[in-house]
């Protein structure tokens, strides 16, 4: 076994520090994405609700719509059945 110098102690140190500010940066990094991620995340949920707010929106007018076209459709009909009979 080799005797523990200053210089090789020094050294040691130095990696071991330099090992913790790797850790604590990789830490600090991994941080931010997730950060990064879930503002990521929280927008995509807004823009999906919106979605489903405007696909509801447009089930309803489209169930209007057919309703509505349903009341066309007898006017119509009703208007064609009596138009003979004012000849």
């Amino acid at each position: 076994m080799t005797a523990a110098t200053p210089d090789r102690l020094d050294r040691i140190e130095a990696m071991i520090e330099s090992l913790a500010n790797t850790s604590a940066n990789l830490l600090q990094a991994t941080s931010n994405q997730d950060a990064r991620m879930t503002r990521i995340e929280q927008a995509h949920e807004s823009r999906l609700e919106k979605i489903e707010t405007s696909l509801l929106g447009l089930t309803e007018i489209a169930g209007i719509m057919a309703k509505e076209t349903r009341q066309l459709k007898r006017t119509m009909d009703y208007l064609l059945s009596h138009d003979g009979e004012r000849s």
